[in-house]
């Protein structure tokens, strides 16, 4: 913490449960106590323009085989250059050489790249309207790559690919810090290895 203050900035990694989300017979004091860490993430949430936050290392979220990876984020307005990237593992501005990017623009719409271009899904939708939706992008064992709006799929195509991913995870901004950032506030973020996702439902405190 002092560390923190005197630098200015500090890192906050805060690894919970879905205990933090579904409440079960018998979880007691444990439920409290993950919902509670849980209500820590959204006061700590991103707020606008320019918040970001970096993750673990890129690594981590390279994509042989199946995948999801689940944003709950509200916009009213667009970013900078208007490709709101809301995550990304890739380190070349934009270009998804080295990692895959997450983009919720009015440029292109919702759209995921990955492979520097190989692997491009993009739909045109509704962004900027203030409301809280559920964007996911996701692969099942059959090799498709689906993008789905609260739980319906807006478009899909087969690509069977390994996604690659080297940098780290930037949540809220292009992860070399420099372009695209992402002007709204993004309430919860979920990557998976499954093809499935739990479910879309999320009420930010």
């Amino acid at each position: 913490r002092d560390a923190a203050r005197s630098h200015g900035w500090a890192s906050i990694l805060n690894v919970t449960s879905t205990a933090g989300h579904d409440a079960y017979p018998g979880g007691g004091g444990y439920n409290a106590a993950k919902f509670a860490a849980h209500a820590v993430t959204d006061v700590l949430r991103l707020d606008g323009a320019n918040d970001y936050v970096l993750g673990p290392s890129g690594s981590n979220f390279a994509f042989p085989g199946e995948f999801c990876i689940e944003v709950w984020a509200v916009k009213s307005a667009a970013g900078a250059g208007n490709y709101d990237t809301a995550l990304t593992t890739d380190t070349s501005n934009g270009g998804a050489t080295d990692g895959w990017i997450f983009e919720l623009g009015t440029t292109r719409g919702f759209t995921f790249v990955a492979n520097g271009g190989a692997l491009l899904k993009s739909v045109a939708t509704t962004i900027n309207d203030g409301a809280l939706h559920h964007w996911c992008v996701r692969r099942g064992d059959d090799g498709v790559v689906r993008l789905d709006k609260d739980g319906a799929q807006l478009t899909s195509s087969v690509y069977t690919g390994a996604i690659s991913s080297a940098g780290y995870l930037g949540v809220g901004r292009n992860a070399a810090l420099t372009t695209y950032p992402f002007n709204g506030d993004v309430l919860a973020v979920r990557i998976t290895q499954s093809g499935r996702y739990a479910g879309t439902s999320y009420t930010p405190d």
